[in-house]
């Protein structure tokens, strides 16, 4: 994500969720695919290429970054409610 807008573009996201008040939070799931982006060898991407492998589609998560990202999303729910 980085290559099209930079760290603060990943950034507004969470940025959104926050300013959005109570009862709102962000589970990033963009920082633990960093190393697994679709220009990796197939054995090491997370998310697919345009020529993506057998029984998965372009552009989009494979089995294991589906698995990764859901992990991010089901911590950010148990995580305790923080209020800055």
């Amino acid at each position: 994500m980085h290559a099209d807008g930079g760290p603060d573009a990943d950034r507004a996201p969470e940025r959104q969720a926050v300013a959005a008040g109570a009862g709102t939070s962000f589970a990033d799931t963009c920082t633990p695919t960093i190393g697994h982006d679709m220009c990796r060898p197939r054995d090491a991407r997370w998310i697919e290429s345009p020529t993506p492998a057998a029984n998965t589609m372009a552009a989009h998560p494979n089995s294991v970054g589906q698995s990764v990202m859901a992990a991010s999303a089901l911590w950010q729910i148990h995580r305790p409610f923080h209020r800055p």
